[in-house]
């Protein structure tokens, strides 16, 4: 069962999405449905957001969701699900080809921020991921075996290779965490950036810059660490 949460009380604006990038050539009713509701289930949230508003702006009967998602918690997993992978789609993580630890972070790194920065990605992606990811609900459980375990499992491996044999699980996952964080911040902390310094703009020299720094600080910081007498210690790992 999706939890129960108030979302936002910001009114959502009645609109089309019939010339939406986001839809398939077709414009079908299922398609239709899971951009209406992405839009709703960002702006106001699971509990707040209402089939019938949903089915207005996707200019669909009711019983359309029943009949494509069988409930309202399926057609929120559906949108969720959608906004998580569109990007990836856009982008897939692709390894082939790399020689060394070192090439494969580079492109693990390189994947991850332009699937964050894309500026193709809908507005309402960003924001449905960033509320579940605050406010969890059972489709997350779903999102992560299908989409986020899979690259999560790669950079364990490639974090694991560079510290060495020695180092512990822990030790091994607080590294990928930390891989992972520095390319998030340059997406959950873009206001705060903007207000301190001016506009953020990623352009592919910005994005190249940005995967040299965080590439050479993880790679430094793990053969460092990799080095160190307690790296084996072992400790109850998140896997």
């Amino acid at each position: 069962m999706l939890s129960q949460r108030s979302g936002s009380t910001i009114p959502l604006a009645s609109r089309s999405f019939a010339g939406d990038a986001a839809l398939d050539a077709q414009g079908t009713t299922r398609s239709r449905l899971i951009e209406a509701a992405g839009h709703v289930f960002a702006e106001r949230g699971f509990k707040d957001a209402t089939i019938r508003q949903i089915c207005s702006i996707a200019g669909a009967n009711i019983a359309a969701v029943n009949y494509h998602f069988g409930d309202k918690e399926h057609l929120y997993a559906s949108a969720l699900y959608h906004a998580h992978t569109t990007a990836r789609q856009r982008h897939p993580m692709d390894f082939a080809g790399c020689g060394s630890s070192e090439d494969r972070l580079g492109v693990f790194v390189r994947t991850f921020v332009s699937r964050l920065t894309d500026p193709a990605k809908p507005e309402w992606h960003g924001k449905l991921c960033a509320r579940e990811m605050a406010d969890p609900t059972g489709a997350l459980d779903g999102l992560v075996e299908r989409s986020i375990r899979p690259d999560w499992l790669a950079l364990v491996e490639i974090c694991r290779e560079l510290l060495g044999e020695g180092a512990s699980m822990e030790l091994v996952q607080r590294c990928a965490v930390g891989v992972i964080g520095q390319c998030l911040v340059y997406h959950h902390a873009r206001p705060v950036m903007e207000r301190l310094g001016g506009p953020v703009v990623f352009t592919p020299e910005r994005i190249d810059a940005i995967v040299e720094q965080i590439c050479a600080y993880s790679i430094s910081g793990m053969r460092e660490l990799g080095g160190r007498s307690d790296a084996g210690s072992s400790r109850r790992t998140l896997a």
